[in-house]
């Protein structure tokens, strides 16, 4: 399934095919887990891909609160899972990027 991601000025758009599954609704999305294939999720865990089950949304949420961004607003519209990020991460994954990057140039470079 093809995933989409638009840009706007103030705003990140993440679209993707589908409904939640299960339980999960876009008010409880933060709090409730439920995996649609849980051999996959379980595989998944057991080789450390993965710390635990239902950490997405919830890391994503814990990132986005360091850079001072808000939490994703999320809306179903039709078929079409609908995730809305305040633009200003842009800025502070920029800000996250050069961080890493300078720490990879004193680790090779002193």
């Amino acid at each position: 399934t093809e995933i989409q991601i638009k840009m706007f000025d103030d705003r990140l758009v993440f679209e993707t095919p589908g409904k939640l599954p299960g339980i999960v609704r876009t008010d409880n999305i933060r709090h409730t887990h439920f995996s649609r294939n849980p051999k996959i999720a379980e595989y998944l865990k057991a080789y450390n891909y993965v710390k635990e089950f239902g950490e997405g949304v919830d890391r994503i949420c814990r990132e986005l609160s360091a850079l001072g961004v808000p939490e994703p607003q999320y809306n179903l519209v039709a078929f079409i899972m609908k995730a809305t990020v305040c633009a200003k991460v842009l800025e502070g994954i920029g800000k996250l990027f050069n961080q890493h990057l300078r720490k990879q140039s004193k680790k090779y470079y002193g």
